[in-house]
């Protein structure tokens, strides 16, 4: 069971545009699984939003046991990174 876990946070990281990926983290610490399911939206890909919709729906079930809300940042933060942008980047335009 524990390695379907891990195999579905590995399915469940992609890339995300601009700033999304950091709006998700900060969803994912007040939100949890549900940060996982609108990133999957976000991403406007039918198989990408299947994987984060099953992934979101396990993390809120977990979410329960305190375990799915530390998940789902660990999440948003994978996708992050991902997305190859720094949580720093968006902020402070001069």
């Amino acid at each position: 069971m524990i390695q379907t876990l891990f195999d579905m946070h590995k399915n469940g990281v992609f890339k995300l545009e601009g700033a999304q990926s950091s709006y998700v983290l900060v969803l994912a610490v007040f939100f949890g699984g549900w940060a996982t399911i609108i990133a999957g939206f976000l991403h406007r890909d039918d198989q990408v939003t299947s994987k984060a919709i099953r992934l979101g729906i396990t993390q809120l079930l977990l979410q329960l046991v305190v375990v799915g809300q530390i998940w789902a940042i660990l999440t948003a933060f994978a996708i992050v990174k991902e997305s190859g942008k720094p949580l720093d980047s968006h902020t402070h335009q001069e």
